[in-house]
């Protein structure tokens, strides 16, 4: 669940936000009214986890995902997004989850669509167009999520979040 984000104009096709980092999981019996929810629902289980492995307020409530075993966008170029204990924000992939260091907070999910400043998205690798949505983090450590209104192929929304700054985002 993502805090304090505050709407910004934008083209027609995307909403963009522009959250804190100091974010967390924590489940709740209500939802506050002025609190967008951001991830598409497909990416949570039927006991409404999350698909994948996350941290929360440093511990480790789900153990990583092996992408293998899902489907769909999970299973594409997945990776760990999250906030180190030392503030850092940071993106690396499934592959690389024995290298992360202590989490604030994490989530699994995929594809991966920015990395090192490039959209890694290959815009002819699905013509699969459906709402999307996408996290990312700047070289300030700052973050965007952007929700498409319309809907797009993932390299588009992975343009959008470059073209905001983005250095890393899935």
């Amino acid at each position: 669940v993502l805090l304090g984000m505050a709407l910004s104009a934008n083209a027609q096709q995307f909403k963009v936000f522009y959250p804190t980092s100091d974010v967390g999981f924590g489940k709740s019996s209500k939802v506050s009214e002025y609190m967008p929810w951001v991830v598409n629902g497909m990416i949570f289980d039927s006991d409404y986890s999350p698909t994948g492995g996350y941290i929360d307020n440093g511990i480790q409530k789900k153990n990583w995902t092996n992408p293998g075993t899902k489907t769909g966008n999970f299973a594409t170029r997945n990776g760990i997004f999250g906030k180190t204990k030392t503030g850092k924000m940071i993106l690396i992939s499934y592959e690389e989850s024995n290298t992360l260091p202590a989490m604030q907070w994490a989530f699994q999910n995929g594809p991966i669509l920015v990395n090192n400043s490039i959209n890694v998205c290959n815009a002819q690798s699905t013509s699969d167009e459906y709402c999307r949505s996408g996290i990312g983090f700047r070289k300030d450590g700052s973050l965007v999520v952007i929700v498409s209104i319309q809907p797009c192929i993932p390299w588009k929304l992975g343009e959008e979040l470059r073209q905001k700054g983005c250095v890393d985002a899935i």
